[in-house]
């Protein structure tokens, strides 16, 4: 009797053991649910920044002339800022590393600029998404699936987006919507890339 209680005990721990390192092995950041409505804020407020620069950047594109290049990147630079801790913050708060940015995007991150600037993408593309829900099926501009139609030249986004929580946002979904983007081929996502995608599909909705 006393070997057979002594082994229930053992047993016990050993299974209370087992709990605790699952516990502590279990990666709680992909289960993460961010609240969006702080970082559609800070976006929607920031929309006239975003809508300069990507004037700029499309004048720099087709022209080709060092005052645009000039006035892109500064524009830029004021854009990064006004978002990039928010950025920061939203990605923490998702669990998001540099690699689970490259797997999305299938674009390598070099240096410490590029990876600032998929932060800011990112987070500007998630509340593109949220905005979408929470203004409902159509916008001042359009319908979300009609701007990202124009923006990616892909419509099935829209059912991934319509299985989400409004207002909320998780890092399953922003991968396998900005996936789906990526695989359209329209156009290189990296930062800049990204964060220019956004600024049609805010154009779209808002003006």
């Amino acid at each position: 009797m006393r070997k057979s209680a002594i082994f229930f005990v053992v047993l016990g721990l050993s299974l209370l053991s087992c709990e605790r390192k699952a516990e502590v092995t279990r990666n709680p950041a992909e289960d993460s649910i961010v609240e969006m409505s702080q970082y559609n804020d800070i976006v929607y407020n920031n929309k006239d920044l975003l809508f300069e620069w990507a004037y700029f950047k499309k004048c720099a594109q087709t022209e080709k002339t060092r005052a645009l290049d000039l006035n892109e990147k500064e524009n830029y630079k004021k854009l990064k800022a006004k978002l990039l801790p928010s950025a920061i913050q939203f990605a923490s708060d998702l669990g998001i590393t540099k690699s689970d940015i490259e797997d999305m995007t299938e674009v390598k991150i070099n240096s410490k600029d590029e990876m600032e600037g998929a932060l800011v993408g990112l987070m500007l593309f998630a509340s593109m998404i949220d905005r979408s829900l929470i203004d409902s099926a159509q916008t001042k501009g359009g319908s979300f699936a009609d701007c990202f139609l124009e923006a990616t030249g892909i419509g099935t986004g829209i059912a991934i987006v319509g299985s989400l929580a409004k207002g909320t946002m998780t890092k399953k979904a922003i991968k396998s919507v900005l996936k789906l983007a990526v695989k359209a081929g329209t156009r290189s996502l990296s930062g800049i890339g990204l964060v220019l995608l956004v600024a049609e599909i805010a154009w779209c909705m808002y003006s």
